[in-house]
């Protein structure tokens, strides 16, 4: 079995080869990522058209984005795969920011869709949650950021897999992650967007 620090430093050797345009690199990264990202985007709620097409836009614009040297800095970011899935859920709250704002203005179009479909219901609370909790964590430095992404992450990685991957100790990354909580369910508890939910 791979120990973390291995995958890290694998992931990092990924991204210096996009920075150097190696094909190579370019290939195992939508590989690795593109399905992952998918089944992302798919648990959050997003129909399968959307997920599939969203999947390889968020690969391609990763990828690009570290090939032209923006955004990633490896000591700003803790690393490349706590970055990568930062960036994923940046997406996909985007996606339900856009969907929520659609959504809104056919309702003010034409107020009878409200009544008609009350599945929706579910997926509108769904989007709230989602985009208030992005919002949130976008109030809390970036390290932090990616040690609650990487927590709640599909894999669920315990404190000292994260702290392996982001060179930390286990009880550095537990504090971070708590104070970040801390300060995310202030936010959260004030939030008008998720008084609706709150009451069903």
């Amino acid at each position: 079995m791979v120990c973390i620090s291995k995958w890290r430093e694998h992931f990092e050797d990924m991204a210096q080869g996009i920075e150097a345009g190696q094909e190579k690199a370019f290939e195992e990264f939508f590989r690795f990522f593109s399905p992952r990202f998918r089944a992302f985007f798919l648990a959050g709620g997003l129909p399968q058209s959307d997920a599939d097409d969203l999947a390889v836009s968020c690969a391609d614009d990763i990828a690009m984005k570290v090939w032209q040297g923006k955004k990633y800095d490896r000591k700003k970011c803790g690393g490349f795969l706590p970055w990568v899935f930062t960036l994923m859920g940046h997406e996909r709250a985007s996606w339900w920011r856009e969907w929520f704002r659609k959504r809104t203005d056919q309702v003010a179009l034409a107020p009878e869709l409200s009544a008609t479909d009350p599945p929706e219901d579910e997926v509108l609370r769904k989007a709230a949650i989602e985009v208030a909790i992005e919002d949130a964590k976008a109030l809390v430095p970036m390290i932090d950021r990616e040690i609650v992404t990487l927590r709640y992450s599909r894999n669920g990685y315990s404190f000292p897999d994260i702290g392996d991957l982001l060179g930390m100790s286990a009880s550095s990354v537990r504090v971070r992650h708590w104070r970040a909580l801390r300060k995310m369910r202030a936010v959260l508890e004030h939030d008008e967007r998720l008084r609706p939910c709150l009451r069903t």
